[in-house]
This record gives C-alpha cells, sequence and structure tokens, in this order.
C-alpha cells in the first residue's frame, strides 16, 4: 500500500508527475578500479544522494554516510541503502523541525510524494561522531530504527525521524 511523505527538495530536481527510481552511477574518477567498484557495491544504480556521495570530495560527513553503509551490509542488509534512498518526513512539522536545525532556506520548494517500501530512523544519530566505537552503536541504533536516549539525554534533543524511501517514488504535488 502506497504511503505519503514529505520530501524537501535541496537540489531543485523535482516536478509534479516525476518518478524517482535508481540511476546508473557515474563516477567523476578516471581510476577503472574505483569505477569498477561503485558498480560492484551498487549494481542496480543509486539514488541522487548516493551519487551526490560517491562523487564528493570533501569527506565532512561523506565519512558518516559510507560508515553506516558498511555496518547496514554487516547486519541490517534487509535495509536500504542510504546510497540509494530518496529522504522524507512523515509529517511537515518534522520537516519543518529538521529545516529549523539545518537553518535551510524557507524557500526550498516541499513535495509530496510516495512509495509503497521504506524505512524509518532517527537521523540525528547520524551527526554524532565522538569515536568509532560510539559510532558504531549509533549506527546499530539507526539501522534498528531505534534512538539513542543517552545521546538525547545528554544533548537535550528528541528523535528526527526521517523515512528512507526506496523507489519507484512518485512525486505528487508541490506543497
Amino acid at each position: 500500500m502506497m504511503k505519503q511523505f514529505f520530501h524537501l527538495d535541496r537540489r531543485g530536481m523535482l516536478a509534479e508527475g516525476q518518478t524517482l527510481n535508481l540511476k546508473p552511477i557515474e563516477i567523476t574518477t578516471d581510476y577503472h578500479d574505483i569505477k569498477e567498484h561503485a558498480h560492484i557495491l551498487f549494481p542496480e544504480g543509486v539514488s541522487m544522494h548516493g551519487d551526490f556521495y560517491l562523487n564528493k570530495v570533501i569527506p565532512q560527513d561523506s565519512h558518516s554516510e559510507w560508515f553506516y553503509e558498511y555496518v547496514r551490509r554487516a547486519g541490517f542488509n534487509q535495509r536500504p541503502s542510504r546510497f540509494q534512498s530518496v529522504f522524507a518526513f512523515e509529517t511537515l512539522e518534522d520537516l519543518e523541525k529538521f529545516k529549523i536545525e539545518r537553518e535551510i532556506e524557507e524557500s526550498i520548494p516541499v513535495f509530496l510524494v510516495e512509495c509503497d517500501k521504506f524505512f524509518r530512523a532517527d537521523m540525528n544519530l547520524i551527526s554524532y561522531n565522538p569515536s568509532p566505537l560510539s559510532m558504531s552503536c549509533l549506527a546499530y541504533n539507526y539501522w534498528s530504527g531505534e534512538t539513542n536516549e543517552d545521546i538525547n539525554k545528554r544533548f537535550g534533543i528528541e528523535p528526527l525521524w526521517e523515512n528512507l524511501l526506496v523507489g519507484p517514488v512518485h512525486v505528487l504535488a508541490r506543497i
């Protein structure tokens, strides 16, 4: 059964009536081995998010993305890869909370989207990288679909639930 979500179109690439699916991998390197490795990891292709992180040179949050991907592969292979997902929120309230926390411009378009396969996780867990062991614990919480109360209490935050949507994702309307 199809479920509806709210997607923040930060790249300005969506239009009503569009259907989002995985796209072939396009690696921006001349190294054949790296290109081949990417195709081994994601033979079905990647989402726009995945394409961005496959080609990202600045390692700030790309290390977390890759770390979480390998934890998923090691223990939660049934969960969708972040590299192959479209991200959305269940409510406009959660989307607004995200925009405020990340200081995202009010003018960024929001779309109502739908799909029938998704996974819900606390996106705040990805932001904490105090040590590799802590990061591993938080990745296990994330892929288990749980939050981490110790982190929430320590930093005085609430979970922020994101949904990893698996294509096809249908873009219904601009909000």
